[in-house]
């Protein structure tokens, strides 16, 4: 369900599409960030045993069970305070970005990078880290040759490059492949190879999320910084 859109009207094309009975209500599955640990598919500890009492409420209903269930007795966890990151952040003013759950989302180019050949994802906009960008925020970038993602970018959507016709390069500085997200689909659209750090290059050939990319990855010896 995307951010914004009405639960009920979600509910009602789920009826439609699927030949099973729908258990709870779309209200009461919606639960508040501070019940998650990064993004909105993951539930921190507490988080999960709320999200069990509901469960089972709900599975209870459907059985046609009215004894009471019990609430699982925790409270919210508080929300955590972006803190700055390091990184290069000369780029900064050639992205568009939303606040997300730990700080920013790039969504966009602004107008001066549309002639750009060489981009350096920033570590943060505004005093507040920048943790991941959109499927298309990379789109328009005519020019891109060159591509410098840091290590604070936690996630890589499906074909983020493939707006950009003239990508050769990507070059992740992200020494450790578990900790850089990735689908199946990441260079969908796209013919650009990928740079990793040379002593991380064999890691991210037999890493399961990049064993699939082995094929487009390559070395990079000296910092593209």
């Amino acid at each position: 369900m995307e951010p914004g859109s009405d639960p009920d009207v979600f509910c009602d094309r789920l009826r439609e599409t699927l030949d099973c009975e729908l258990a709870g209500s779309p209200h009461t599955s919606l639960m508040e960030a501070g019940w998650f640990y990064d993004t909105n598919f993951h539930l921190n500890e507490k988080g999960r045993q709320v999200f069990t009492c509901l469960l089972a409420r709900d599975i209870k209903a459907m059985l046609g069970d009215s004894s009471p269930t019990s609430e699982a007795a925790v409270e919210i966890p508080a929300l955590e305070q972006p803190q700055s990151v390091q990184g290069d952040d000369r780029d900064a003013n050639c992205f568009v970005y939303e606040a997300v759950s730990g700080g920013w989302q790039i969504t966009g180019l602004s107008e001066s990078a549309g002639e750009q050949q060489e981009l350096i994802l920033p570590a943060s906009w505004q005093g507040q880290p920048v943790t991941g960008l959109s499927a298309d925020a990379l789109n328009g970038a005519q020019a891109l040759k060159t591509l410098v993602i840091q290590q604070n970018i936690t996630a890589l959507p499906d074909g983020a490059f493939a707006g950009c016709p003239a990508l050769e390069t990507v070059v992740l500085l992200q020494t450790d492949p578990a900790a850089l997200l990735v689908g199946q689909n990441l260079l969908e659209g796209s013919s650009c190879t990928i740079a990793v750090p040379s002593e991380s290059y064999d890691r991210y050939c037999l890493s399961y999320n990049w064993s699939s990319y082995a094929g487009r990855l390559t070395r990079w010896e000296d910092s593209p910084l």
